[in-house]
């Protein structure tokens, strides 16, 4: 593992509810975090 989160790309993957992100933000928690539902959120935080 890199000491320089910029310069790193961490991927995680399972099945929904697996608990991919809370590994994440307990394993990664000075990385940005990107999902896929991001995507199917609005501006008011709705998910469609």
């Amino acid at each position: 593992m890199s000491n320089d989160p910029e310069k790193e790309i961490v991927l995680i993957r399972g099945v929904p509810g697996s608990g991919k992100t809370t590994i994440a933000q307990k394993s990664y928690p000075q990385h940005l975090l990107c999902e896929a539902d991001q995507f199917f959120y609005d501006d008011d935080g709705n998910y469609s």
